[in-house]
């Protein structure tokens, strides 16, 4: 499956924020931070106008908070694992209370779970549950993406002290990974985009298992 993939970064903690499109016509966005005027431009220039999915990799409301208006906006069902659906109607579980951020309750359409799959474009999105960061953190892939969140990040991963982190649960999300076959282009939920053949041989919290 061949994909477009365009990369806004997105206040208030520089989340990733991944808008996709496939050859015919199919498109998502991934962990939307937020909703506004720059946004509605990326999707005019990509002439997208109505949505497919709108992909949460873990419920915290830096990844979270603009998904309501995106459905509002653009229909699209919202999909998020089903031990992290807690977070879209609760400030505390999204962390938004404890980083003073606003916070408006939302219902998820799509109960995600390990192994699951979302018909795309040509193919399919595959749902692969990472907990570590959060108890119901996912990576998705789609073709040779793989959208990782805040679980692997170029050369490290994402922290494990927040309520519901564990680092034991992390390094089994990287032997999961690691386990992969074939090679992707790693899109996290923050900073750089990576290469997976790479973590594997160079991230300390992969090559080591």
């Amino acid at each position: 499956m061949n994909i477009k993939v365009r990369i806004c970064p997105l206040a208030p903690l520089g989340t990733n924020c991944y808008i996709v499109k496939a050859e015919n016509g199919d498109a998502a966005v991934i962990d939307p931070a937020s909703f506004g005027p720059a946004l509605r431009r990326v999707m005019d220039e990509e002439g997208i106008s109505e949505l497919k999915y709108i992909l949460l990799t873990h419920g915290h409301f830096d990844h979270i908070t603009g998904a309501d208006k995106f459905r509002q906006n653009y229909g699209g069902k919202i999909a998020i694992h089903r031990l992290d659906a807690p977070c879209l109607e609760s400030s505390n579980e999204s962390r938004a209370a404890a980083f003073g951020y606003p916070f408006k309750a939302f219902k998820e359409d799509i109960i995600l779970e390990d192994g699951d799959s979302l018909s795309f474009g040509d193919g399919e999105i595959k749902v692969i549950h990472t907990p570590g960061h959060t108890v119901g953190s996912v990576c998705f892939i789609m073709g040779d993406s793989l959208f990782t969140g805040d679980t692997l990040f170029r050369l490290t991963v994402g922290r494990t002290d927040f309520p519901g982190g564990s680092m034991t649960e992390m390094m089994s999300s990287m032997k999961k990974l690691k386990a992969l076959d074939g090679s992707y282009k790693v899109y996290p939920g923050h900073e750089a985009v990576s290469d997976l053949d790479y973590e594997k041989a160079f991230n300390p919290y992969m090559k080591g298992i």
